[in-house]
């Protein structure tokens, strides 16, 4: 199980919000890479100067496998859909950014080598 924690992302670069999707292009050391969170139950994004624009810092990740409690899924209105027993990816995002997103799967794609500067 991939573990977004681990990457030790520092900066958005890219955020594309459509289809029931967020991809979110990123630098995570030295790589370039593109997390796609797919089947999205829950999202939330904001940016701290109330425009979203292309990129930002990262401070922190926080990403669980887990189940929602009963006031979870009644917070994101999942009641009716789904069960304590339905496992999904829960991530937050804090930087310039702050993002939340539930979803059922994640992918992660290396895109390239960040240059060194």
């Amino acid at each position: 199980m991939l573990d977004l924690t681990k990457l030790s992302i520092s900066w958005i670069d890219e955020l594309n919000i459509a289809n029931n999707q967020v991809k979110i292009k990123a630098i995570a050391l030295d790589k370039i890479i593109q997390i796609e969170c797919i089947i999205i139950i829950f999202m939330s994004v904001s940016n701290q100067d109330e425009d979203i624009g292309d990129n930002g810092n990262v401070y922190e990740i926080n990403h669980n496998y887990r189940t929602l409690n009963s006031n979870e899924l009644n917070h994101f209105g999942l009641c009716d859909n789904y069960s304590e027993n339905d496992f999904f990816n829960v991530i937050n995002v804090w930087g310039d950014y702050n993002i939340r997103v539930v979803c059922r799967e994640i992918k992660v794609i290396e895109l390239g080598i960040y240059p060194e500067i």
